[in-house]
């Protein structure tokens, strides 16, 4: 090569452009090191937590859900297992959605929340909780009139209820017993209340302050009382007979007094649906033998199947012994001159429309109960 074409080889690369790895028409590829823009191609993903109710919450009514949620969700869903249980439309996160439970049967139930886009959606994790809607089932199993004494009287319950917050004894508005669990039997300090007669009643409340109350039972407190045995006069059954326009229809019950009674209770009881058509009885309470050989003290009637008594001595009027014929003997009119105690008594039967029971029968009972103090 002479010097001549040296210069011109060196004039060329003087004048050349600076080369490049690419060919001249096509453009630099991405840097590997950059992460790549969003899929235009594929929905954005919509996911959703369930805040509340809490897990294994007790639930009543209607209750509101929170839902959080991410992404273009439009659309809430509150699943019971696989069931559509309440839904909303949604613009902003956290949403409120609104749950009818009573709709839902009583109990547990596992609930999920579903997000929705036109596109996409999601489903938050399980949340367990227990409906409650319905009030305490209850039964207090006291029989009416039942006698009671002691400090730890057995009254016998039955509660169908597992959330319970308040379990009580009461009468009228005193609460006799406060417990906050479901005992086997409920044991009433029946010392703390006077002798005598009782309209007690049970209340159960839940945790969520739904309360069922029972119907009131009458029962009898006796810590200073004795129940006597009856001998019936002429017995314990009730006959009107063809006659019964001329002779007396009358059933006594008697007792043996011990002495020192201060008080009765007596009660008669019949089946009112044992006739075809209910019987009307007056039963009556005085001292002495019967109606015509001593006083009425009081009487009441019904057709109810039950007539309950309850006399005091302090109740009796302090002129009732002056209304024995004069000169009467204590044995065919036994009376009591003793203003703190009753005397000899009687309980009597009479029919009041006996003219609508020619020729019927009809069981009773009566009951005494006799108190000192």
């Amino acid at each position: 090569m002479n010097r001549f074409q040296l210069l011109a080889l060196s004039a060329a690369l003087l004048l050349a452009p600076a080369c490049s790895s690419n060919p001249p028409d096509e453009q630099p590829g991405p840097d590997a090191s950059v992460p790549a823009g969003p899929d235009a191609s594929q929905p954005v993903p919509v996911t959703c937590t369930l805040v509340s109710p809490a897990a294994d919450a007790l639930v009543t009514g209607t209750v509101e859900v929170k839902v959080e949620f991410q992404g273009p969700a439009t659309k809430i869903e509150i699943l019971d297992g696989d069931s559509v249980a309440a839904s909303a439309d949604v613009t902003a996160s956290p949403a409120t959605i609104s749950l009818d439970t009573t709709k839902l049967s009583e109990g547990a139930h596992t609930l999920k929340a579903k997000a929705s886009s036109a596109e996409a959606s999601g489903e938050s994790a399980a949340v367990a909780i227990v409906t409650d809607n319905k009030a305490p089932a209850l039964n207090l199993g006291l029989m009416n009139m039942a006698f009671l004494e002691g400090p730890a009287a057995v009254v016998p319950i039955v509660v169908t209820e597992v959330h319970v917050a308040k379990v009580q004894l009461l009468e009228a508005d005193t609460v006799l017993v406060d417990l906050t669990a479901i005992p086997d039997d409920i044991l009433w300090d029946t010392t703390k209340v006077a002798d005598g007669l009782h309209t007690v009643k049970l209340s159960v409340t839940d945790t969520v302050g739904h309360t069922t109350v029972s119907p009131e039972k009458k029962i009898i407190v006796g810590n200073h009382a004795t129940i006597p045995a009856i001998t019936y006069l002429p017995a314990a059954l009730v006959t009107v007979p063809e006659n019964w326009q001329t002779v007396e229809i009358d059933v006594r019950g008697m007792v043996t007094n011990p002495g020192s009674i201060k008080h009765i209770i007596t009660w008669l009881q019949w089946d009112p649906a044992a006739l075809p058509t209910p019987i009307n009885f007056e039963y009556s309470v005085g001292e002495g033998l019967c109606p015509h050989r001593g006083i009425k003290f009081i009487g009441k009637e019904s057709t109810e199947g039950e007539i309950v008594l309850d006399l005091k001595r302090s109740e009796v009027p302090a002129e009732a012994e002056a209304k024995f014929p004069a000169g009467s003997d204590t044995v065919s009119f036994p009376f009591n001159t003793d203003p703190e105690t009753l005397g000899s008594f009687f309980g009597h039967i009479a029919i009041m429309d006996a003219a609508d029971h020619v020729g019927q029968s009809l069981p009773i009972k009566m009951y005494f109960v006799l108190f000192t103090e």
